[in-house]
């Protein structure tokens, strides 16, 4: 199989814990970009203030998928290939659910992440990592009213549920996607409940982004471990689940790769291209 583009989940990916990446990932995907001519995507639940780092990290990623497919993005001109944006109606509804459950909200807009003004102690409170913790209280805007700056806007990109525990989120995602039809209900942390418009995922995202480059999804390679990149994996030429992925997301996937503390990325990429490691 040909493969002319490889789409990369960040966390819990292509990043380690401490959200950043290693150098053989960084040496194989370099090979790949530049001798090979592959085109290197990221395809995240993070908006664009979110890979600003990433992007230093690996200086030939042109494109990106955002929001889980929300926003397709030239990160090299910042012209919009693609975006969908919920409704503000929808929006509020589902702020105000959240709100009606004591639960704290996030949206995401013109690539920023807009929180509360008690996002900090919301945070802090997470049953999450250190990285993860990190990354949710970088690059963020607080608002004192977070619903009238909601209210002011014509749409968001993407807007997300935080629970403190684990077993919060179980207990109510059922819900949330029952009274949320209109929405696309997915989890990228096993404390979050994200909604973008209806059927849109990772999945359509890279699907606009390789009609634009003139791409078959055929020869596409996407990497995910969680709930949001299961669409994105089971259309890709070849789909692959990291070995830190739940089974569910193992078994949709057209292969699964080493953790991605051990570098499964590029274990799998050179699997793919027939790498021998000692001749990269």
């Amino acid at each position: 199989m040909d493969i002319k583009l490889v789409g990369l989940d960040l966390d819990g990916t292509l990043l380690l814990p401490d959200k950043t990446v290693s150098q053989e990932n960084k040496r194989v995907l370099t090979k790949a970009a530049e001798s090979e001519g592959v085109h290197i995507v990221i395809a995240t639940g993070r908006p664009y203030s979110g890979i600003k780092k990433i992007l230093e990290w690996l200086p030939y990623v042109r494109y990106a998928v955002l929001s889980n497919g929300a926003v397709v993005l030239d990160v090299k001109t910042g012209e919009k290939i693609a975006e969908h944006r919920i409704d503000v109606k929808d929006a509020l509804e589902f702020y105000d659910y959240a709100v009606s459950k004591n639960l704290s909200v996030d949206f995401f807009d013109k690539g920023e992440r807009i929180v509360a003004a008690d996002w900090k102690e919301v945070v802090a409170q997470m049953d999450e990592s250190d990285g993860t913790k990190n990354l949710l209280l970088s690059n963020c805007i607080f608002s004192n009213d977070q619903r009238a700056h909601l209210a002011s806007l014509p749409g968001v990109e993407k807007i997300s549920i935080r629970f403190l525990k684990e077993q919060d989120q179980a207990a109510l995602y059922e819900k949330v996607q029952k009274h949320f039809p209109q929405l696309k209900i997915c989890a990228s942390l096993a404390t979050n409940i994200e909604a973008t418009c209806r059927n849109v995922t990772k999945a359509t995202g890279m699907q606009e982004l390789a009609l634009n480059l003139g791409i078959s999804m055929e020869s596409v390679m996407a990497f995910g471990d969680n709930g949001n990149d299961r669409e994105m994996l089971e259309e890709a030429g070849i789909g692959v689940a990291m070995g830190n992925s739940d089974e569910a997301i193992k078994r949709l996937a057209k292969r699964v790769t080493k953790r991605n503390t051990e570098d499964g990325v590029a274990y799998m990429i050179r699997e793919v291209f027939g790498w021998q490691q000692e001749l990269l």
